[in-house]
């Protein structure tokens, strides 16, 4: 693969190219044994053409070698990164697509990309460097295999101490944003955060498909859980121990009452996201018994002098 070609696709070809990275995100995603991708593999491929032609902000290519096509590369262009949205190529030419794509994305203009490595997948792992950072984790787990709670019980969380976990949750999701390199300045995190909460939770606490709880042991408050329910899994937004009551096991508690609350609403699978810098977590949640199918890395490129 070392004299393989890369070219711009052109507009006869995005038909044939949607199709081709439509299928093969769902075979990756399928192998990893991840639930529930169908909606992000649709919204991807709906962002990346507007009134027929790519958007201004999407690249692809078609890789070739001398003899034989070998295969597609998708990027999205952001403002500080450029993120690997595909790379549909044979396992054999992944090191080479590997060796040429941080010299792709400085002609993008950009000096950092991100991607995720996907489990049983060797295209992506390919992609993986030992400096690369870890930016999150993506984790499953089947309730069925969940014990049920002990000493726990959630209760539906009132109006008055919703008041106070709005303003702790975008808080505390701009500095999980900014600590795990996923925003470029705390300016621009609290931004995100900001619309995040505000595109997830319209109504607040009446928001359909989302419940969030107070989690109590007795009478006492000792966390809290907000869980969506989407299509085909339910989705852990965020959960929480107070201070006073961490390293008590309630953590574990919580995921298991999460679990069973996923299976009265009929979702077989109960999936979350954890940030790279949280390794107390992570842990956790192997421990649990959670699935990883999927990691987001971020590696910076030595800078080019950008144009203007």
């Amino acid at each position: 693969m070392s004299d393989a070609q890369w070219r711009p696709i052109d507009a006869a070809e995005l038909p044939q190219w949607r199709q081709a990275a439509g299928e093969h995100l769902r075979e990756v995603r399928r192998a990893a044994g991840e639930v529930g991708y169908d909606r992000a593999v649709d919204g991807a491929l709906a962002r990346a053409i507007t009134d027929g032609a790519l958007a201004l902000d999407h690249a692809v290519w078609r890789v070739t070698t001398a003899d034989a096509a070998a295969g597609w590369v998708w990027l999205v262009r952001r403002p500080d990164a450029v993120v690997v949205a595909d790379l549909a190529v044979p396992d054999a030419a992944a090191d080479a697509v590997a060796g040429k794509l941080p010299d792709v994305i400085r002609d993008l203009d950009r000096n950092a990309f991100t991607f995720s490595v996907f489990r049983h997948d060797p295209v992506t792992a390919a992609l993986r460097r030992a400096d690369d950072r870890l930016i999150a984790s993506h984790m499953q787990i089947d309730v069925d295999a969940v014990p049920p709670a002990e000493g726990l019980t959630l209760r539906p969380m009132t109006p008055a101490r919703y008041a106070d976990f709005a303003r702790f949750a975008v808080d505390h999701y701009a500095s999980e944003l900014l600590a795990a390199g996923a925003a470029p300045n705390l300016a621009a995190a609290e931004r995100a955060a900001r619309e995040s909460f505000a595109r997830l939770l319209p109504d607040g606490l009446q928001t359909p498909g989302h419940w969030i709880w107070a989690a109590c042991a007795g009478d006492a408050e000792v966390g809290m859980l907000w869980v969506g329910v989407q299509p085909e899994r339910a989705f852990i937004f965020n959960i929480e121990v107070a201070p006073a009551h961490r390293r008590k096991g309630y953590a574990t508690q919580i995921l298991r009452a999460g679990a069973e609350q996923a299976r009265i609403a009929g979702r077989g699978t109960l999936a979350l996201n954890v940030w790279g810098h949280n390794t107390g977590a992570k842990q956790l949640y192997d421990a649990v018994g959670y699935l990883t199918t999927d990691q987001v890395f971020r590696r910076e490129l030595p800078r080019r002098p950008r144009r203007t």
